[in-house]
């Protein structure tokens, strides 16, 4: 990986183990904070470096993270199979206001892993490094999240720790999906980088839904 994108990720670890542990700060402010700073150190990284790559992948997945936010609440709203406490911030319909910024982490980090991992070898090469590491990163978030206190999976009946498998598999589709869809518009304006954000939500929306229906509807009925 780039000296930038290691530089990025080393100040967000260092910057993460000295806010979290901090007392008296609610957890929502302090998740707030880290997921502002790392879409600030990306945008910071991006223009005043003049990386294009990271220019092209924030005006893709940063209205991405903000249209995500349906998604979420359709699932702690509608069907509360996603359970958001009481963390200390304002929320947006039933969902944490950090989860706009969280949702660019993983997208933004496990695009650039893909992307340069394919300088090295085949696609499928690449494709597999990402699905391996996108269900690390977020099978660990899944866990890691409720232990702080945040948001976690509720009324569900077939997990991996605390992460629910039907998620597990839309993540997967998202993972793929987004590579792809963020290819096909890399280069175009970001009134084309937009709407196809929003049909990422949409194929993310759709197979919750439907890996929902497979794995947790129909082995109950």
């Amino acid at each position: 990986m780039s000296a930038h994108f290691r530089f990025v990720h080393i100040a967000f670890t260092v910057v993460c183990c000295m806010v979290l542990p901090l007392p008296g700060m609610a957890i929502g402010a302090k998740l707030l904070l880290l997921t502002v700073f790392y879409q600030l150190a990306v945008v910071g990284v991006a223009f005043v470096k003049k990386q294009q790559l990271w220019q092209q992948l924030w005006w893709f997945y940063m209205p991405f993270g903000w249209f995500n936010i349906f998604p979420d609440w359709f699932l702690s709203a509608w069907l509360k199979v996603l359970y958001y406490p009481n963390e200390g911030i304002f929320k947006i319909g039933t969902i944490g206001g950090y989860m706009p910024f969280l949702w660019f982490i993983p997208m933004f980090m496990l695009t650039c892993i893909t992307l340069e991992t394919e300088k090295k070898h085949n696609h499928p090469v690449s494709l597999l490094v990402m699905l391996i590491a996108g269900m690390l990163v977020f099978g660990l978030s899944e866990h890691c999240f409720k232990l702080l206190g945040s948001w976690h999976a509720q009324n569900v009946n077939i997990l991996l720790g605390n992460a629910a498998v039907y998620v597990l598999l839309s993540e997967a589709v998202l993972l793929i999906s987004g590579y792809y869809l963020f290819k096909a518009v890399q280069h175009q304006p970001v009134w084309v980088k937009i709407p196809a954000a929003f049909a990422l939500m949409l194929l993310y929306m759709g197979s919750l839904v439907f890996f929902y229906f497979v794995v947790e509807w129909l082995p109950a009925v």
